[in-house]
């Protein structure tokens, strides 16, 4: 039985900025390397309404655009890995059996907030840290930041 991944393309539906970009490179790479039929795991794209089906009949799509879905994640299905693209995206596995993948691009809230909306991000990054069982930075500098300035799990 193959393993079931769930990553998360919500960012889809900001295409103009940074995250929007990423999460499209995202499928755009699904839409071209990755068979059903070849693999060792099954698909599933959380993306807005607006583009499921956009890469292709060989994934799976949930919609992060659907109010049910966004209020009662509850609902979602079980995936054994579920991978977060960005640190700020609102979903977040319900499943304790699930494997997070974390993928933080930045901590520039630290720089640009203050007082509670700072201390709020900061806290609900560090909830989703706690909840990882892996962290992925996108450079040398971001992970510096992370480690520095988070609790990371020692193993």
């Amino acid at each position: 039985m193959s393993k079931s991944v769930l990553i998360d393309l919500s960012a889809l539906t900001e295409l103009y900025c940074g995250l929007g970009q990423v999460a499209l490179s995202y499928g755009r790479y699904f839409e071209k390397n990755y068979r059903k039929a070849n693999s060792a795991y099954s698909l599933t794209l959380l993306v807005p309404d607006e583009m499921i089906g956009k890469f292709g009949n060989e994934v799976s799509y949930l919609s992060s655009s659907r109010k049910l879905t966004r209020k009662f994640q509850f609902l979602l299905p079980k995936f054994d890995v579920w991978h977060s693209i960005h640190q700020s995206t609102r979903f977040k596995p319900q499943h304790s059996e699930t494997k997070y993948i974390l993928t933080i691009h930045d901590l520039n809230y630290l720089y640009e907030k203050k007082g509670l909306n700072r201390l709020s991000k900061h806290w609900k990054l560090q909830q989703k840290i706690n909840r990882a069982d892996e962290i992925v930075c996108i450079s040398k500098f971001a992970k510096a930041e992370v480690e520095e300035h988070t609790k990371l799990k020692v193993y």
